[in-house]
């Protein structure tokens, strides 16, 4: 009987036990939160040397941080640092993931898109739960998740995604230097134009030029003596402008500006065609007259600071036209601009014509029409 009543007493504390458990095990499980949905901010300012945007990220919530951003492995076929997106696919656990069909990896691949990693940690008494594409939101730079991976039990998510495009992010000119009156520096990537600046003793000197050339000649704004120097802007496609990059200074002593200055006349006749203007010698005083200087074939325009436009549009009385790196007006030729090649004619005008009324249209190289924005 003894045996017994000890028997029960044992089985009866076994329960209790086992109930205790029980109540902490769900206890726990209650407190513990599923994150359903996450939100990963993202900003750059500019590129690495693969020309990929460097990245950073900040979480939209609470519940998790992001631990660590990095580009993913793989780019063009390589193996390198750089890479490429995959295609989207869905969320899910380390070795069950889905992935996108070929078609759609390959047209990625194809593009070229860059692709990164974004490790996401969660807090404590949460865990990420399994999610869809749409449930993965990027602000800031446009995002696309390819692919999302949980790890060490829903407690960390590795989201792999691809930039749909640069976006207004420019990278940085590395270097500028002078070379006479030419002002040259190296490319940037994402831009779409250049802005440049030049200086004399400190202060600024003519006008801002753009160019989508990466060099300008200064010489109708070097002709007095002087230590000069330039900054250059790059700009993106909608005009934002990044960090400037600074050349170094040259010094302009009397000799050097007296050789500027017979370059500049020499420049300016060749451009009006004549030794002569209204019966008089050509004098340095009619190189300060800006506008058009048409010479045959030979098309030129001043501006109002003696420079010319040098890989450039100019619009006057409504008319596009394009200038070389050299300030001549390109005539009788196909121009590229942003993808788009458009007509020049025999006097530089870009080639237009009225099409359902008022809405002008312009020539492009598959010989279909793009409206004028």
């Amino acid at each position: 009987m003894i045996r017994n009543r000890n028997n029960k007493k044992v089985k009866i504390l076994g329960m209790l036990v086992s109930a205790i458990l029980l109540v902490t095990v769900w206890s726990e499980v209650s407190l513990a939160s599923s994150i359903e949905r996450v939100k990963v901010h993202l900003s750059a300012e500019d590129f690495d040397i693969c020309g990929m945007p460097v990245l950073d990220a900040e979480s939209g919530d609470d519940a998790y941080e992001v631990w660590e951003i990095s580009a993913a492995q793989g780019f063009a076929g390589n193996t390198g640092t750089c890479g490429k997106a995959a295609g989207p696919g869905r969320a899910g656990e380390e070795k069950g993931g889905e992935t996108a069909g070929e078609k759609e990896r390959n047209e990625m691949e194809s593009e070229g898109r860059y692709q990164y990693e974004v490790w996401l940690s969660a807090q404590e008494e949460q865990f990420f739960s399994v999610m869809e594409q749409e449930d993965i939101c990027f602000s800031g730079e446009k995002a696309v998740c390819t692919k999302a991976v949980r790890r060490d039990s829903g407690q960390t998510l590795v989201l792999t995604f691809y930039l749909e495009e640069p976006g207004e992010i420019t990278g940085c000119i590395k270097n500028a230097w002078m070379e006479g009156t030419t002002g040259r520096w190296e490319a940037a990537p994402n831009t779409e134009t250049y802005l440049v600046m030049l200086y004399r003793n400190g202060e600024r000197t003519g006008l801002p030029h753009r160019t989508a050339g990466l060099s300008y000649d200064f010489l109708p704004l070097m002709q007095q003596e002087g230590t000069y120097y330039f900054k250059v802007f790059p700009l993106t496609e909608k005009g934002k402008k990044g960090e400037s990059t600074e050349s170094g200074q040259i010094k302009l002593d009397k000799s050097t500006v007296l050789e500027n200055q017979d370059r500049w006349l020499r420049q300016a006749v060749e451009m009006a065609g004549t030794e002569e203007i209204e019966g008089g010698v050509f004098t340095e005083e009619d190189c300060r007259v800006f506008g058009w200087f048409p010479k045959g074939e030979k098309i030129y325009y001043v501006e109002k600071d003696g420079c010319l436009p040098q890989e450039n549009w100019i619009c006057e009385d409504g008319e596009w036209y394009y200038f070389d790196a050299h300030g001549k007006a390109k005539t009788n030729c196909w121009q590229e601009w942003k993808g788009i090649w458009y007509y020049l004619g025999k006097d530089g005008c870009m080639e237009r014509e009225v099409k359902g009324g008022d809405i002008e249209k312009i020539f492009h190289k598959n010989n279909e029409f793009v409206k004028i924005r």
